[in-house]
């Protein structure tokens, strides 16, 4: 995967421009297709926050402790472009309040194309942009990408800001260090976990500082100052209580993360509901089913031949040349996040989620792995140039192969994509991680509108009666309805993930009885089931 042609700089645009289409294509279409648990939470939030912004009353901008600033700002902006800040939750409003994260996602992608050229060098622009390009594709990052939530900005910010400091860090550049300083603020402002990837990040100053000869070190520290006062313009600029009151906002961000870490919230992992945490083999299974198995597959080969390459270099004196800055910046990323991986197995508070800002990181490495593997390959088999002219057509067309596949993935389960679940030999993913996150609920909104105007077509104001505990506002921008008791309900609405979270997963909610309604299947597994309530059977009954 390296040519002339592919080191140039045009070539170099044309790749930057095509990652970013490619990632914008696969996250843009039928935004309104889902709404997620807490997304009238963050509309809330940012309605607040941007009236405390007008009112110049700047404690009263901060409005939680995740802090979700980054998101406030970008979801009030669209809101004000579209003329939708003062609109109730609706298919338009939900559509401008994705917007902000599909962009920052697709954006971020073709930024790491043209990072990861500038470690792996003009030599290796080809599996630069094979990396981005996984990344565009992989599903758990689009669904997160199309959702209306904090997790995706920290992940693609967060991830651009170890990006840029293994940049800045490498070619001790102070501009690097000013763009990786206001990454982390806007990174951590997003969601207080980015504080933990920092934390690993400063891992790689301190072991750079350690063997870096003597007169470099302080063209280092300096580096990492730029980036400290960057940072906290940035943040000034983000939340300015910052810098009127410093101390007020760091002890509330810092009380908010801890009571955050400490809480936690019942959970299911491997067949089981948990009341507070359900320990760290919950991540186990997060990686099984939410990575995808060529990811997973390159994450296991970049180990492998990483150990294979440091016996084989320990024994010959000679370094694998080809693929060292692959394996180099694979490395630097996965001591970048140690902190966060470890936070995450320790923390009283678990989902599968919070994994999601770990995958661009898995994605490159898997790359490091394919790559290095690749080379090592190319290097024993073709000695000669019409050798390596037929190996290297055979790889291209491979690679389009797989990109297809992968593309057909996504638009396979086009608009849900967060339904999606590794298929692995018997591991069924309902028994095993919670799913649903506002997944098919839409389609269970829709049908009970229909289901309503046909028993009472007579009626053009239908609103019916609906027993749904929990997640019922996440059907409010497709159904107007009354939310009732189970005694009162026409329609009950049993949910996948309510089913986990309950001990008895078995048994039907309160209010449901006989023959289910209507069900909603996504990939192969039932989201939703919809029972008739007691006021349903009385009004069938009365007809």
């Amino acid at each position: 995967m390296a040519s002339p042609w592919m080191a140039s700089p045009r070539a170099a645009w044309l790749m930057f421009f095509f990652v970013l289409g490619y990632a914008f294509l696969l996250r843009i279409f039928d935004l309104d297709a889902r709404l997620n648990p807490d997304a009238d939470l963050w509309l809330t939030r940012t309605t607040r926050f941007w009236g405390a912004l007008e009112r110049r009353e700047w404690s009263k901008m901060w409005q939680s402790p995740h802090p979700g600033i980054t998101y406030m700002w970008l979801c009030g902006l669209f809101q004000r472009g579209f003329g939708l800040e003062h609109t109730a939750l609706s298919p338009e409003l939900l559509r401008a309040a994705k917007l902000p994260v599909v962009l920052v996602s697709s954006v971020s992608c073709a930024a790491v194309f043209a990072l990861l050229r500038r470690l792996f060098g003009p030599r290796l622009s080809g599996w630069a942009l094979f990396a981005s390009l996984v990344l565009s594709s992989e599903p758990f990052v689009v669904a997160h990408s199309r959702s209306l939530h904090l997790d995706m900005l920290v992940t693609s910010l967060g991830f651009l800001a170890v990006l840029t400091q293994i940049t800045a860090i490498r070619e001790y550049s102070y501009r690097w260090s000013a763009m990786s300083g206001a990454l982390w603020a806007a990174a951590v402002f997003s969601k207080a976990s980015a504080a933990m990837v920092a934390a690993g990040a400063m891992i790689l100053y301190i072991a750079n500082f350690v063997r870096d000869p003597r007169g470099a070190r302080s063209r280092l520290v300096g580096c990492l100052l730029v980036a400290v006062l960057c940072a906290f313009v940035v943040a000034g600029a983000l939340l300015p209580e910052l810098l009127f009151d410093p101390k007020t906002v760091l002890e509330r961000f810092f009380t908010g993360v801890t009571g955050l870490a400490e809480g936690g919230h019942r959970s299911f992992a491997w067949g089981k509901s948990y009341a507070k945490d359900p320990g760290p083999g919950l991540y186990a299974a997060a990686v099984l089913l939410r990575t995808s198995p060529e990811v997973l597959a390159g994450v296991i080969t970049f180990v492998i031949l990483s150990g294979v390459f440091a016996v084989f270099e320990a024994r010959s004196g000679h370094s694998q040349q080809s693929s060292l800055p692959m394996r180099r910046i694979g490395w630097s990323c996965l001591v970048a996040y140690s902190m966060w991986g470890l936070t995450l197995l320790a923390s009283s508070k678990k989902g599968a989620r919070y994994f999601v800002t770990m995958l661009p990181m898995f994605c490159v490495v898997a790359t490091a792995g394919i790559g290095s593997l690749w080379l090592a390959l190319r290097s024993r088999l073709g000695s000669c140039d019409s050798i390596r002219s037929r190996i290297s057509i055979v790889a291209f067309v491979v690679v389009c192969s797989f990109f297809c596949l992968r593309t057909i993935r996504i638009v396979a389960f086009h608009p849900l994509p967060l339904a999606w679940t590794a298929r692995l030999p018997g591991l069924s993913p309902e028994e095993t991680l919670v799913l649903g996150w506002g997944e098919g609920l839409r389609e269970a909104a829709l049908w009970i509108g229909a289901d309503a105007r046909r028993l009472d077509p007579e009626s053009g104001g239908v609103v019916p009666a609906v027993h749904f505990p929990g997640y019922g506002k996440t059907m409010r921008p497709w159904l107007h309805f009354r939310s009732v008791s189970a005694l009162r309900a026409e329609y009950v609405v049993d949910y996948l993930c309510n089913r986990q979270r309950r001990r008895d997963r078995h048994r039907p909610p309160a209010g449901a009885s006989g023959t289910p309604l209507h069900r909603v299947h996504l990939n192969a597994i039932e989201y939703v089931t919809i029972y008739p309530g007691p006021a349903y059977r009385r009004a069938r009954a009365s007809r």
